[in-house]
């Protein structure tokens, strides 16, 4: 029998700070025919095949009528009450009721805008439910929605994945989106109080480096540690004692963390300082509540208390997906035309494989690499300067457009960047995203969503073919490693939809500055084969040293003087 197809809407996905989406989507794919939506790419992506959607002004029209023709959901749920307006609209086009589940930013410190039209929008027949922690039911009901309309809904975690009983290492961790709000400068202060052990942080985002910055202004002792994929953390937890969870009273935008129930079924003890009284109410008996960096180091120099962690692995039972599903899916029965399914039970152990650590470039070794960088670029674009400008010249005379194009691409920390080159199509580059260059999906991709491609391809230059042999229309880049976007010696940079095919592997990729010349550029045997272009990256970026960018950068230079 066919199962029902269900659309979820998400800011992004996959996003590595937003796992609480990808565990319900898995959830609820053991039932339903999912597809996700999203309305922006993901900065920070983890593994996933689920099939996605990333939706954008230029396939809009496309998009929405594949969804109406082709994948004809029954239902829409939406993720985060700031895009309630959007997920409201797409119901309506697609004539499908919908649910959405609200996150911590939502609730705790709302859009004064946003929140006023939502009454009007919870009161269409449409809307089934908005799913809520329990301790948001009165701020909702305060903005005008209806108690009938708010479902009491807790964080849900994967608790089969992460639950093992077996002994945790020695080590102290915190972790999530690199925010002020998770107090990561308190705990970069605890591990200066207790030396005897070793402190990890799993910082996420822009402000990563940051806190790494503040670590080494203060003499901290922690491990600024590069993100890891959602499916690895069932191993990071297991490597670690204790979860020490700071939250920060000037940004209390934290609700109820899924760290503290992934911590719980694995093992490992809970600190947490609370910043409102029904965080009280979460953390229940089995994890410590703390004020401050001093309290907390006088529990983790000690062991977790056994009773503790026995409380810790019923208590984690209480948040699992399996048992909270049906929260969501009974507000759907009806009009899928199914009886309600009873909650099923979780349990099963699981045991995940440890692999071997990756090796931690030390402040010197970057430090001569970035000096490399500026030195490198500073002198190729001077004696590549009289050369860059007979061929703009050349370019603008047969393209009659610019001869310098930018191209957005991922750097450092996945942050987008405009990457220059020189022109080597008559008429616009491509840019992908749009109907003509339209991103992977998954499963599926955008070109073949109607069957039809959208226009011809588009035509090199008479000298575009030459500049690509030689690899000329790249020497712009130049200026992107002297700006700091890029490195001389680097993996290649990737378009923003293209970072999802490395899976596990994004987050290794994001933790260095994309480079001018890669390893995959002088050993390649396949210019198109993306798997062995994700193995050679993941091989540079695990086995770097100073050492390795000059053999890559001396093999290089032999490959174009071969081929010149």
């Amino acid at each position: 029998m066919e199962k029902p197809r269900i659309l979820v809407l998400a800011n992004t996905f996959p996003e590595l700070s937003q796992t609480y989406t990808l565990v319900e989507v898995e959830a609820l794919r053991e039932r339903f025919d999912v597809l996700v939506l999203s309305f922006s790419y993901s900065r920070f992506p983890h593994y996933t095949d689920i099939p996605h959607i990333q939706i954008t002004r230029e396939n809009e029209r496309r998009v929405i009528g594949f969804l109406k023709e082709r994948f004809r959901p029954r239902m829409v749920h939406g993720h985060f009450l700031s895009d309630l307006e959007r997920i409201a609209a797409l119901a309506v086009l697609l004539d499908c009721p919908y649910t959405v589940r609200t996150h911590s930013p939502d609730v705790i410190w709302p859009d004064p805008l946003r929140w006023k039209a939502m009454p009007r929008l919870v009161e269409d027949e449409r809307c089934l439910g908005i799913l809520t922690f329990p301790f948001s039911r009165p701020w909702l009901e305060g903005a005008g929605v209806r108690p009938d309309k708010i479902v009491d809904a807790l964080p849900v975690v994967d608790v089969r994945r992460f639950h093992d009983r077996s002994p945790n290492g020695q080590g102290v961790m915190h972790l999530g989106a690199g925010g002020r709000k998770k107090g990561m400068d308190e705990f970069i202060r605890l591990s200066k109080l207790v030396p005897e052990k070793t402190f990890d942080l799993y910082a996420i985002g822009e402000r990563a480096e940051g806190w790494k910055a503040f670590n080494q202004e203060i003499g901290g002792r922690v491990n600024c540690q590069i993100p890891v994929d959602f499916h690895d953390m069932p191993r990071v937890y297991k490597e670690h004692e204790w979860l020490v969870y700071f939250t920060n009273d000037q940004f209390p935008l934290v609700g109820w963390p899924v760290a503290l129930a992934e911590a719980w079924a694995s093992g490992v003890g809970v600190c947490f300082r609370p910043i409102r009284p029904d965080q009280a109410e979460y953390i229940g008996d089995a994890g410590f509540m703390v004020k401050d960096a001093e309290e907390a180091a006088k529990i983790v120099r000690g062991p977790v208390p056994e009773e503790m962690r026995e409380r810790a692995f019923q208590w984690a039972e209480r948040f699992d997906i399996r048992r909270n599903l049906p929260v969501l899916t009974d507000l759907w029965e009806p009009y899928l035309g199914r009886e309600p399914r009873p909650p099923e039970e979780p349990a099963a152990e699981v045991r995940t494989p440890s692999p071997s650590p990756l090796p931690v470039p030390s402040l010197v070794e970057l430090a001569l690499k970035r000096l490399m960088d500026i030195a490198g670029s500073l002198g190729g674009l001077i004696l590549a300067a009289p050369l860059l400008l007979a061929l703009a010249l050349l370019i603008s005379v047969q393209s009659g457009a610019s001869a310098l194009v930018r191209q957005t691409r991922l750097g450092r920390g996945g942050r987008p960047f405009a990457m220059f080159r020189l022109r080597s199509l008559a008429g616009d580059e491509p840019v992908y995203g749009t109907p003509a260059n339209p991103p992977p999906l998954g499963i599926a991709s955008l070109r073949c969503l109607d069957g039809t491609e959208s226009g011809p391809p588009p035509r090199l230059l008479p000298m575009g073919g030459w500049l690509r042999r030689t690899g000329l229309d790249e020497v712009p880049q130049l200026l992107n490693v002297l700006k700091g976007d890029m490195s001389l010696i680097g993996p290649r940079p990737v378009l923003p939809w293209e970072v999802g095919a490395y899976g596990p592997s994004a987050a290794l990729l994001h933790s260095a500055r994309p480079g001018l010349i890669g390893l995959w550029q002088v050993e390649r045997t396949n210019p198109d084969d993306l798997a062995e272009r994700i193995r050679l990256d993941r091989q540079y970026l695990e086995g770097w040293t100073l050492g390795r960018d000059r053999a890559v950068l001396r093999r290089a230079v032999g490959k174009v003087l071969r081929r010149g």
